[in-house]
């Protein structure tokens, strides 16, 4: 207990100061971006600062990303683009997991010295024929937005080494180098990026292989979602029909199961996604929801084949009743909520309740629960007794039962 205690303290005591340190951090961006704010002559909301360059409105903020990238300034700018692509300048690769096993692109190829990303092939084409484009990404990556990004007609360009101290920039407004000139200028040059790369792509981002990924991740997630609804619904009827008396047994062959085929369907989803761009975090959200989906499908299944595949012969035992159980759904603090608007003795209320009878075990000094109906836990707990059963050793090695009899107390 005692180790308990500290463990919980412990644990305690590092997201505190987690939280004091991520405090500390958004105190920094606050004044920050304030003080950009009043030096850029935008609208602060918040942590963010909305910009007016020419008919575009631009979003400036500042976030924390990850470790080895802690500080990063954004611009956003909604556009009518489609598709995505990510472009990095090779000064801002280190920063991001996505160019540290490619190579970027050779002199004389397109966007030279730029590591390229894209779900259309003749996105990127289209783009390197426009000088606009090339001259305006050149901008960018001078004032020290190294990362362009396009997603969901958002186009971003990225500051990755940007640091949030006030003091660790220059403000004086009549340099060059001074930060609200840099962030001004890169305003501007995303707002020219954004009609160059209109007039180059068009709706091409829309066609073409993007539009299958799209279609092959949609159809990934379909998969574990379907699953997981099948196997909660086939879960509800199999455990009535092949009641498992060790479920420890059943939960841990279902995590063993369903841990292995989510495994496999992430990296299935990795192959069939090697052109997206977000090639890693589609493949771990599917391999998540497949966790979940394959652990409630295969415990359908482990149920199915444990109470109808070859097994031994069975076996009558009767046993005395140690004490009852009945619970529901509705005795935490919502399902009592739930029951002052649907009142006591509704079917909703009957529907979650379950009834056992905790009996000692044949084989061993253990218990089981087995579950009764709701007539044979009234006779119990009205008149005691004692419970008959069949008992089957399972396809699979899990016990399960069935034929529940309740026998009337034996005579003194």
């Amino acid at each position: 207990m005692t180790r308990l205690v500290v463990v919980l303290i412990v644990i305690a005591t590092l997201f505190v100061v987690g939280q004091l340190y991520l405090r500390s951090r958004r105190r920094k961006a606050a004044g920050l971006i304030e003080r950009l704010a009043t030096s850029l002559g935008g609208s602060l909301r918040g942590n963010h600062i909305d910009l007016l360059v020419g008919s575009h409105h631009v979003v400036l903020d500042s976030q924390v990303t990850r470790d080895d990238r802690p500080e990063e300034l954004r611009l956003t700018l909604v556009s009518n683009l489609l598709g995505d692509f990510r472009l990095t300048e090779a000064a801002g690769a280190e920063y991001y997991d996505d160019c540290r096993f490619r190579e970027p692109a050779e002199p004389g190829e397109p966007f030279a010295g730029w590591h390229l990303h894209s779900e259309v092939p003749d996105q990127l084409v289209a783009l390197a024929s426009d000088g606009r484009i090339l001259r305006s990404l050149e901008g960018l990556a001078a004032l020290g937005f190294t990362r362009i990004e396009l997603g969901n007609r958002r186009l971003r360009a990225h500051w990755p080494d940007f640091s949030r101290k006030p003091d660790d920039h220059d403000w004086d407004a009549r340099g060059t180098d001074a930060l609200p000139e840099r962030v001004r200028g890169a305003a501007e040059a995303l707002s020219e990026l954004t009609w160059a790369a209109e007039a180059a792509l068009g709706s091409r981002g829309s066609l073409g292989r993007g539009l299958r990924i799209r279609v092959v991740f949609t159809a990934l997630m379909l998969v574990p979602i379907l699953l997981m609804v099948a196997g909660l619904f086939a879960i509800f009827h199999l455990y009535d029909a092949y009641p498992i008396l060790r479920e420890g047994r059943l939960l841990a062959l279902m995590g063993l199961a369903g841990s292995s085929l989510a495994l496999i369907c992430g990296a299935i989803s990795f192959v069939l996604l090697r052109r997206s761009i977000q090639r890693g975090a589609r493949a771990v959200l599917v391999g998540f929801l497949s966790l979940f989906g394959c652990c409630l499908f295969s415990g359908a299944l482990i149920l199915w084949w444990n109470g109808t595949g070859p097994q031994g012969p069975a076996q009558a035992v009767t046993v005395e009743v140690v004490r009852l159980q009945r619970e529901s759904a509705l005795t935490s603090f919502r399902g009592r909520i739930l029951q002052e608007l649907i009142g006591e003795g509704s079917p909703i209320e009957e529907w979650a309740a379950s009834y056992r009878a905790v009996v000692p075990s044949w084989h061993d000094d253990s218990l089981y629960g087995i579950t009764l109906s709701a007539e044979d836990f009234e006779a119990l707990a009205s008149n005691g007794g004692s419970l008959s059963l069949t008992v089957l050793p399972g396809a699979l090695g899990l016990e399960w039962y069935s034929q529940v009899v309740v026998l009337g107390r034996a005579g003194p």
